[in-house]
């Protein structure tokens, strides 16, 4: 009775473990854990395709249909984050729309809009100096012992020649103007890499989130089948606790990895206007793991661009060709200025209530003869001012080069990081499940299994930060060049 007893026991625990075992190979495909969210908010399912699907005709996906159109035009005119529309949270977002999101919410970009209109005023003011000035004036004169007067009389003043000084001062104007509207493309240029930051590791977060919730049910699976070995006899108590701490850590790495992705999720969702507290889900998308090859990148052409069409190269030019109008400004003054003046009045006494009228009409040459070097000092000044200028325009050419040669290399090391962690990730999972049918069978101990399981969760960890990290990496790219679209062609 022994005997046959321990046999069933035996047979019991051999049906358990095939039954337990398949359910480990099974956990390696499964990718869709739950989500932690806080209750009371709509979903926002953020989708890491490109967005240049129109979206099969779902009217939650029209506003997604260029993105890189929508980014591009908002290079060229930030101002247009004024006409910007809430996002709707019916569809998926796509990448374009969060990082236009959060760029109009970037404190850079908004103080910027204030800046231009203030460079719009004084250009108004530096047209205004062509037209004529007309000013009225009127008044009583009220004496104690004397004859009371009433006056009124208007004068006109128009500068009718000034040796270039007003034309000099119009173009420093229009060039402060064009500096400022470069400076806030560069604005929105940095706002962007904040934003492929923010995007890449909310997806890195919730990828490790995801890769941890696969994790775990692979321990789940092994500490059940080291349990039911335990308890048939055919395992020892040093292969249960071994599942068992694997347990333990796959828990502490998911609940870390929650934190990380909660935490990860709010700071997009501020970034980009939301509550803090906006549910946000990655929608996987065959872009993540079968991504077209990519082009070929000429970083040589890249740089070429770069110096030719930066926002940051464009707006130290302006401020060189603007302290260059100053100068040239400066020494119209010199000469002064020809100018046509006229007045009229009417005077009235109480004595005799007579009205008088007077009026004259004259042409006068301002020249400044000696203003104590203010003039000298003035040009000194501007001179000085060039020189500094020069500087910035070397600086800004020197630091477009490097970044974009830095960024390209990185993002060609994200490429090879992406295809080798995903090389890594198939042989990891290739190996667990032949370490796990061995171990199914009875061959082997449960370290040829908690080997390749180890490998096989850090090597998912590994595969979701190289995509973050190549998608990140495509928008520096992207905005070292001074260019938003196509933003996934590189």
């Amino acid at each position: 009775m022994n005997g046959a007893a321990r046999l069933r026991r035996g047979l019991g625990a051999v049906l358990l473990w095939a039954c337990c075992g398949s359910c480990v190979a099974q956990a390696l495909v499964a990718t869709s854990p739950r989500t932690p969210e806080p209750a009371g908010a709509p979903r926002l399912k953020l989708s890491t395709a490109p967005g240049n699907d129109p979206g099969n005709g779902d009217p939650g996906n029209a506003a997604a249909a260029a993105p890189e159109h929508r980014l591009a035009s908002l290079l060229e005119r930030p101002q247009r984050c004024a006409e910007a529309h809430a996002l709707d949270l019916r569809g998926p977002v796509y990448i374009g729309q969060v990082v236009n999101a959060v760029i109009c919410q970037q404190a850079g970009v908004r103080r910027g809009t204030g800046l231009a209109a203030q460079a719009q005023a004084a250009l108004d003011q530096a047209q205004a100096q062509r037209q004529p000035a007309l000013s009225v004036s009127s008044g009583v004169n009220a004496q104690s012992r004397a004859a009371n007067s009433w006056e009124a009389s208007a004068r006109l003043d128009w500068v009718l020649f000034d040796f270039g000084s007003r034309d000099a001062g119009l173009q420093q104007a229009r060039l402060a103007l064009a500096a400022v509207l470069d400076e806030q493309r560069v604005e929105v240029l940095t706002a962007l890499g904040d934003a492929a930051q923010l995007f890449a590791a909310a997806q890195a977060a919730y990828g490790r989130f995801d890769a941890a919730a696969v994790n775990l049910r692979t321990a789940q699976d092994s500490a059940r089948v080291t349990d039911a070995r335990h308890a048939a006899g055919a395992g020892t108590l040093v292969e249960k606790l071994q599942a068992q701490t694997a347990l333990a850590q796959s828990r502490l790495e998911q609940s870390r990895a929650s934190s990380q992705w909660l935490s990860a999720a709010g700071s997009l969702a501020v970034a980009m206007g939301l509550p803090a507290h906006q549910p946000i889900e990655f929608t996987p998308t065959d872009a993540d793991g079968n991504a077209a090859p990519a082009q070929n990148i000429d970083l040589a052409a890249l740089i070429d661009e770069a110096r030719q069409r930066h926002p940051r190269v464009s707006a130290a030019r302006a401020r060189l060709a603007e302290a260059q109008a100053r100068a040239d400004a400066v020494q119209a003054e010199r000469w002064g200025s020809f100018g046509l003046n006229a007045s009229a009045g009417r005077t009235r006494s109480s004595s005799d209530s007579e009205v008088r009228g007077n009026g004259s009409v004259g042409v006068q040459w301002t020249l400044p003869l000696f203003d104590r070097g203010a003039l000298g000092g003035r040009l000194g000044d501007a001179l000085g001012q060039i020189l500094v200028r020069e500087v910035g325009v070397n600086d800004a050419l020197s630091q477009v080069e490097l970044q974009v040669w830095q960024q390209g290399q990185a993002l060609l090391g994200e490429r090879d990081g992406l295809r080798h962690s995903r090389a890594v990730l198939d042989s990891a999972e290739a190996s667990l499940r032949v370490a796990t049918e061995r171990y199914r069978q009875g061959v082997g101990g449960f370290n040829d299994v908690l080997t390749p399981q180890n490998a096989a969760a850090n090597a998912r960890f590994q595969w979701v930060e190289a995509q973050a990290n190549l998608r990140r990496a495509q928008l520096r790219l992207a905005a070292s060049v001074g260019r938003f679209g196509p933003l996934l062609r590189f």
